[in-house]
């Protein structure tokens, strides 16, 4: 369960350049198309989406990336942000093109279409960088259970550690092996020079601590359609995992708050259960309980 998010930074599960889904844009923006209501359309749209595959970073930058020319979105395969993301999307969006708009922009900083503006890191890039959608519920709905959570991100080092599973471009008809190799060892020395201009930097980011958390009061403030996070701050997976990215990290999960019948539910996508479920929220959370490292929630409501 502790691999949830890293494996977002670490590796990638090998999907299709191309994929082909069920349910289209199209038809996910008419069935919610009625609701104005900004939290019922996350609540529609990510019902829509219930039952996608997980996979560890299937997306890229398309069919142009110079790095990942994986698709730019998927509505049939997920990892956690990547579900996020478009659901956030989907409920901000009346058309096709909005979606797809507002989808890039979510995904990248001022979206631009790069590996190096792709939102990386919530805590450092993802969450201020989407401050024009995204606002910080974590200290209204916590109170004085509210706390500051601090981690170093080093995006030079990250950058030096990326392996060659990161460069995924597609092959030539023509190409042989060791041309294609040759290609993605040369996209691999570029890539981890983007790095270089990277200082470390101290990324801060609030959350609901478990005790306040396991209080009815708080509970109940959680809005439906809330963006949540787990929160791990300086998380060191080489210490507790042996895995060495180049860098800690202070999120290690997403998903969406959601009531039903009074209850609330944690939908997102869960490499667990390899596909995107519901949850019960507090039944899920107690996993984190005792560990050493996940520390409380970090709770966003969308605009």
């Amino acid at each position: 369960m502790l691999k949830i998010l890293v494996l977002l930074y670490i590796s990638v599960m090998l999907v299709p350049f191309q994929a082909y889904s069920a349910t289209s844009v199209s038809e996910i923006l008419d069935k919610i198309s009625s609701y104005d209501d900004t939290s019922t359309r996350i609540e529609k749209a990510s019902e829509l989406l219930i039952g996608g595959q997980y996979a560890s970073g299937p997306l890229g930058e398309g069919a142009d990336g110079e790095y990942d020319q994986f698709p730019l979105y998927r509505l049939d395969v997920f990892d956690c942000t990547t579900f996020v993301e478009t659901v956030m999307a989907f409920a901000i969006s009346k058309t096709n093109l909005e979606f797809h708009d507002n989808l890039l922009r979510i995904r990248y900083r001022d979206g631009v279409i790069s590996f190096a503006s792709r939102n990386h890191f919530p805590s450092l890039d993802w969450i201020p960088n989407n401050e024009w959608l995204l606002f910080d519920l974590t200290e209204k709905v916590a109170g004085l259970g509210t706390r500051l959570g601090s981690g170093v991100i080093n995006k030079s080092g990250w950058y030096k550690k990326l392996s060659r599973g990161r460069i995924r471009l597609k092959r030539y008809s023509d190409e042989t092996d060791g041309e294609y190799k040759n290609r993605v060892s040369d996209a691999l020395e570029k890539v981890r020079m983007l790095g270089e201009g990277f200082e470390p930097e101290l990324a801060l980011i609030p959350y609901v601590s478990w005790d306040a958390l396991y209080s009815s009061t708080t509970l109940s403030k959680i809005p439906h359609g809330a963006v949540i996070s787990v929160v791990r701050p300086g998380w060191n997976l080489f210490k507790f995992l042996k895995i060495d990215i180049g860098t800690n990290i202070n999120i290690s999960h997403q998903g969406i708050a959601i009531w039903k019948d009074g209850v609330l539910y944690f939908r997102h996508s869960s490499s667990k259960s390899k596909k995107v479920v519901d949850s019960d929220f507090l039944e899920y959370m107690r996993i984190y309980i005792n560990s050493p490292t996940a520390t409380g929630l970090n709770i966003l409501k969308v605009h």
